[in-house]
C-alpha cells in the first residue's frame, strides 16, 4: 500500500477504512475513501515524501503489517492538529484503540540522509504497546548498507571441529553468522634457526622460522613464541604455539652457554710452561686448558681441568725440549649434570728451549 499526497494524514485502516488529509477544517478523501480494505492484507506500506502528520491509530489494527517505509521527513504524530491540544504527550505511531496486537515486530525505514530522522525522534516512536521496531536507513532505492561491527567468536574452533563468529549491524541491527573453519595443528611444524646463545646477563631469543607442510608462517599472525629459563647458563626452552587459524604448540631447546675468557701472558720454563688468563666468575664454575703441538689442535692435545673458577694461572709441566706448544682456554659451568663450555680462546704459543 502507497500512502500519497501533501500535508497531515488522519484516520486508520480498519475495515472498511477511511484515509483523507486536512486542509483548512475540510476534508479531502482519496480514491482509497469508504472502501473495503482489509487491514490483515496490509503487509507493506509507504509513505509518501509530502505527508507531514500521521493518526496516532493509523496501522492499529494491521495485524500483518511487516515494514513502513518513510520518503518524508518524521512526521508529527497526533490525529489531527485541532486534537493535538487535548493529548497530555503526542500519541506515538500505533498508539490508539484498538492497539497494535501485541507481540508482533515491524521494520520501519526512513532516509538515511534526512536530519529530522534523529535518534530522539526514533526512540519517541519505539515507545509502543506492541512489539518491537527495527529502524533501517536506506537511500533513495530503498538499499541499506549495512556498517558491521567487528566478528565476535561465539564459539571457538579447534583442530578437531569448526566454530561460529556473529556481527552485528551497528545501524538496523540485522545479525550475521559465519563458520570459523577447524584449526590447524602446529605441533608438526618445522622450526629451524634455533642456535646456542652466550650468556649475556640479559633473556635469549631466537630469529627463527617456522613452516607447516610448504606454507611459512607469519609471527603474531599464525604464531606466537614464548621462553622458560632463557637468561642464565643451561637449557633454555622456546614454545612456537598456534595462532589465529592454527592451534597446538611445538617446542625446541638450545643452549646458554658461559662467556669465554682470554689468556694473558704464557711464560716457558724448564720442560714447562705458565699460562695466565683474565678471571671469569659470573656464570662459570672453571676453566679448561687445551694446548697442543698442532696449531689447529687436531691432533696430539690434551686438556686440563681446573674447577676454582678463582684461579687465574696454570702451570703444565713434563713437555719436549724444542717444541712448540699452542695454547687455549674456555669456561665451563655445571648445571645439574650437564656441562656448558664457552668457545675456545684464541690460542698463544711458547717454544720450550730447556
Amino acid at each position: 500500500l502507497r500512502i500519497d499526497g501533501k500535508g497531515d494524514l488522519w484516520g486508520n485502516f480498519y475495515s472498511p477504512s477511511a484515509i483523507g488529509w486536512l486542509n483548512e477544517g475540510e476534508t479531502r478523501e482519496d480514491t482509497y475513501s469508504n472502501t473495503y480494505i482489509d487491514s490483515k492484507n496490509i503487509k507493506k506500506v509507504v509513505v509518501g515524501r509530502q505527508i507531514g502528520r500521521i493518526g496516532g491509530s493509523m496501522f492499529s489494527n494491521c495485524v500483518n503489517l511487516k515494514q513502513i517505509r518513510f520518503l518524508c521527513k518524521a512526521p508529527k504524530l497526533s490525529a489531527s492538529p485541532a486534537e493535538e491540544p487535548q493529548f497530555k504527550t503526542v500519541r506515538d505511531l500505533y498508539k490508539g484503540y484498538p492497539p497494535f496486537p501485541y507481540g508482533k515486530s515491524i521494520t520501519i525505514q526512513y532516509p538515511k540522509d534526512d536530519t529530522s530522522w534523529t535518534a530522539a525522534m526514533r526512540s519517541f516512536l519505539q515507545s509502543v504497546d506492541a512489539g518491537t521496531i527495527k529502524w533501517v536507513p536506506v537511500d533513495q532505492n530503498g538499499k541499506h548498507t549495512h556498517s558491521w561491527n567487528a566478528w565476535k567468536t561465539t564459539k571457538a574452533a579447534t583442530v578437531k571441529a569448526v566454530g561460529t563468529k556473529a556481527r552485528t549491524c551497528a545501524t538496523c541491527g540485522d545479525k550475521q553468522t559465519a563458520e570459523i573453519p577447524r584449526l590447524k595443528s602446529i605441533a608438526k611444524a618445522a622450526v629451524s634457526g634455533v642456535k646456542a646463545k652466550v650468556w649475556t646477563g640479559k633473556a635469549q631469543t631466537q630469529d627463527i622460522t617456522v613452516k607447516l607442510g610448504n606454507k611459512m608462517l607469519k609471527k603474531g599472525t599464525d604464531y606466537t613464541v614464548s621462553y622458560t629459563a632463557n637468561k642464565n647458563v643451561g637449557k633454555a626452552t622456546l614454545a612456537v604455539t598456534g595462532k589465529g587459524s592454527y592451534q597446538g604448540t611445538v617446542k625446541k631447546n638450545f643452549a646458554i652457554n658461559p662467556k669465554v675468557t682470554d689468556l694473558t701472558t704464557i711464560n716457558a720454563g724448564s720442560r714447562q710452561f705458565t699460562v695466565n688468563w683474565k678471571k671469569q666468575t659470573s656464570q662459570t664454575t672453571g676453566y679448561q686448558i687445551q694446548y697442543s703441538t698442532s696449531s689447529t689442535f687436531k691432533t696430539d692435545n690434551k686438556t686440563e681441568t681446573i674447577s676454582d673458577k678463582s684461579t687465574v694461572s696454570k702451570t703444565v709441566a713434563g713437555l719436549t725440549k724444542g717444541k712448540t706448544y699452542y695454547v687455549r682456554i674456555r669456561t665451563y659451568k655445571t648445571v645439574g649434570n650437564s656441562r656448558y663450555y664457552s668457545a675456545w680462546s684464541s690460542a698463544l704459543s711458547k717454544k720450550i728451549t730447556k
